[in-house]
């Protein structure tokens, strides 16, 4: 276990969702990107933050605005089963992943608490054991 998943406060799932994220109000960024949004790939999600998969080497604390689609299979109503989310987050670490990629650790200071729910619920459900087929 990395010094990373033992200061988890939530439970956390390993995932694999699209995330736009933009840079926000952030004083110290040392890269440009030119105004446009940074796409990355999400690859675990708690109801605290998430880690997300990029080519970008982002600062610590570095303020981040964020939007996904949380799609829930586990729920049997189509209206609520997809979810579109924003909210805000801080930079808590920047790992390098792989060649040119980097593992960077996100903190939410902004979520709303219907969407904050809706990812618990996400999460309890993907890690309660499953009857075999």
């Amino acid at each position: 276990m990395t010094d990373i998943q033992e200061h988890r406060e939530r439970n956390r799932i390993n995932v694999r969702f699209t995330v736009t994220c933009e840079l926000y109000n952030s004083p110290r960024v040392i890269m440009v990107v030119g105004g446009k949004s940074l796409y990355a790939l999400m690859i675990d999600l708690s109801e605290s933050g998430m880690a997300i998969e990029t080519k970008y080497n982002l600062p610590q604390k570095s303020v981040l605005f964020m939007k996904f689609t949380l799609i829930n299979h586990y729920i049997d109503d189509d209206d609520n089963r997809f979810r579109t989310m924003d909210m805000v987050g801080e930079v808590r670490n920047s790992i390098p992943f792989e060649e040119k990629e980097y593992r960077i650790g996100i903190s939410f200071t902004q979520i709303a608490e219907d969407d904050k729910k809706a990812i618990g619920e996400f999460v309890k459900s993907a890690i309660k054991p499953r009857e075999p087929y």
